[in-house]
């Protein structure tokens, strides 16, 4: 009865943020970088002018129309001295695929698989000279890393090494949101209103220390201070049992950007004011209000990098499933994400091309585990066709 409850709100939570991400108001609207948007109206505009002048056209006090091949070279070549971030995927297999389908990794196998790729990231290491930022084992077997983007073939060439990727930028993602689902029904109905359970939120961070984020039963909470020893990140309360800033290395969780869309999102999943609270205007109820939340934090508070790159995101996903969340949530998008820098389409069936689309087998039959994944998908441009992301 216990999973039937779990598995109820789970599906609520994941309708909720959908309904959140497609429904909305014109009142609220987070727009995460207007000059990338300015740059795709100006060339669409400019190829539907183009296509409209002829070559004998004329215009008043205009002699000859020349084209401007001032600035060409620099859609037509990529600067090698420009600094990029890659994904280094290593040969050897995950530590999720060394395993049956349904069996969840220990942390021993995982840690093997990345004191294995020491010898390969300390020669990467030496040759560009800089330091690897994040080293994953359990759904992919590599490592993250600023380069120049000459240096990229030099990784290529180094035994061991599969596929070098360049690490993509995701922005926030969300209208505002409407009612929460009839999710009272399902309180009423199951008698369960998230105990037990944990939600993920890979996003723009968590102000743990908001009024409405908090237990009603500390004894209902599935991670306790003493579940949490870990390398990266710390405890902050039983509402918030973890949270790490992996754009920032740091475990400044709260978003001081002037964004707060992670904050939004986790008040819709587990915000939990009282009920006169409610009735008064001064505080929400999320979806499952008495779920535990993990402060996921991907985007930078640096307020010159404007979106989050895949490399921190994918580090935030292993840690998610290391901590046993029943839900993971990524209100992220990307402009034409399924493609890649020359305009080709990659990787179309998983939302996270340098992640083996078997990887929700990992999360989604981890032994007694169950882990459900919402995210968005960016919808500026086109994939061609339609395609489901991994989750």
């Amino acid at each position: 009865m216990r999973k039937t409850k779990k598995r109820a709100v789970s599906i609520a939570i994941l309708i909720s943020m959908f309904l959140s991400l497609v429904v909305g108001t014109s009142s609220s609207v987070v727009k995460a970088d207007n000059n990338i948007n300015e740059v795709i109206i100006k060339e669409a505009l400019l190829q539907q002018l183009n296509q409209k002048i002829n070559k004998n056209d004329s215009f008043a006090n205009v002699e000859k129309l020349e084209k401007n091949t001032e600035n060409s070279s620099l859609n037509d070549e990529l600067n090698p001295e420009e600094k990029i971030r890659v994904i280094v995927e290593l040969e050897e297999e995950p530590a999720t695929l060394q395993l049956e389908d349904g069996e969840q990794p220990e942390a021993e196998l995982i840690n093997k698989v990345k004191e294995a790729q020491k010898p390969i990231k300390d020669e990467v290491e030496d040759q560009i000279g800089e330091e690897v930022r994040h080293t994953y084992g359990n759904l992919i077997n590599g490592f993250s890393i600023d380069v120049k983007r000459k240096d990229v073939e030099k990784i290529e060439d180094i035994d061991g090494v599969k596929k070098v990727s360049e690490a993509k930028v995701y922005y926030p993602d969300m209208s505002k949101a409407k009612e929460f689902i009839q999710s009272a029904s399902v309180w009423k109905d199951y008698g369960y209103k998230g105990e037990g359970l944990v939600v993920s939120i890979i996003d723009t961070g968590i102000d743990y220390t908001h009024k409405d984020m908090k237990l009603t039963d500390k004894s209902t909470a599935k991670i306790s201070k003493e579940d949490i020893n870990q390398d990266l990140g710390k405890f902050y309360t039983e509402k918030v049992p973890y949270g790490y800033n992996f754009a920032d290395d740091d475990d400044k969780v709260i978003d001081t950007s002037g964004s707060m869309h992670g904050m939004h999102v986790a008040g819709i999943v587990g915000a939990n004011a009282s009920e006169d609270e409610v009735k008064n205007n001064q505080g929400i109820q999320g979806v499952a209000p008495e779920a535990q939340l993990l402060a996921m934090k991907v985007f930078s508070n640096n307020s010159e990098i404007k979106g989050a790159y895949s490399d921190d995101i994918i580090a935030a996903i292993e840690k998610s499933v290391e901590l046993k969340a029943d839900v993971i949530n990524m209100s992220l998008g990307s402009s034409a994400g399924y493609r890649d820098d020359k305009g080709r389409t990659e990787n179309r069936h998983c939302a996270f091309p340098e992640i083996p689309c078997q990887f929700p087998v990992s999360l989604k039959q981890t032994g007694q585990i169950r882990t459900d994944v919402a995210r968005t998908a960016g919808n500026q441009d086109t994939t061609g066709q339609f395609y489901h992301p991994c989750a």
